[in-house]
């Protein structure tokens, strides 16, 4: 399977890395982000609220993703200073990883600036193992960003929803009309 190139990310959204929380900022207009509970909730409490979660989950990457080919999933590591990397989180061993690049995390030039180790991986969206990695995802043990091979959308779920970063507007229009409910209230759309 076919790893997501770094000039295909880099064509489609030169301004982000491909992490949650840039994406999301670099693109506000092409930017929706999607509860993954009720109200907001952050944290399932049952089996009945942990299905609702990846419920929620499945249904806005199959559409985004359709029938077709596997998905390059992307996660990270934090490099030290002297280039070594914390260890990978217990949750993304279900997946064989591969180093896809190396990003600096500029915090307008503060002190806590930081570099990430990006690691790919592909995966079907019926296997198992995505199910798993989107469930450490909602606990909090495991940050991932999914992304289309031609890199026209991306995913990243984290705990309590997902942001979503799609390239045609009225894809994206129609992906917030179709789930209405799960946007939030805030004006901001956090």
């Amino acid at each position: 399977m076919t790893v997501l190139s770094r000039e295909a990310w880099s064509a489609a959204w030169p301004a982000a890395a491909p992490v949650g929380w840039s994406i999301r900022d670099a693109y506000p207009e092409q930017w929706v982000r999607f509860h993954s509970l009720p109200l907001g909730k952050r944290y399932a409490d049952d089996a009945h609220e942990a299905a609702e979660v990846l419920h929620r989950h499945a249904s806005v990457l199959r559409e985004l993703a359709g029938p077709g080919p596997a998905l390059t999933v992307l996660t990270y590591e934090y490099l030290d200073d002297d280039g070594t990397a914390e260890t990978l989180a217990p949750a993304a061993r279900v997946l064989p990883w591969e180093p896809w690049e190396d990003v600096r995390v500029d915090e307008g030039g503060e002190p806590d600036d930081w570099t990430l180790r990006v690691l790919a991986a592909t995966v079907e969206l019926d296997d198992p193992r995505s199910a798993a990695l989107l469930r450490a995802t909602a606990d909090d043990e495991l940050e991932l960003c999914l992304v289309a091979s031609d890199a026209t959308w991306a995913y990243a779920p984290y705990d309590g929803g997902a942001d979503v970063l799609v390239a045609d507007h009225d894809a994206l229009a129609l992906l917030r009309e179709r789930h209405r409910d799960w946007l939030p209230d805030r004006a901001d759309g956090l």
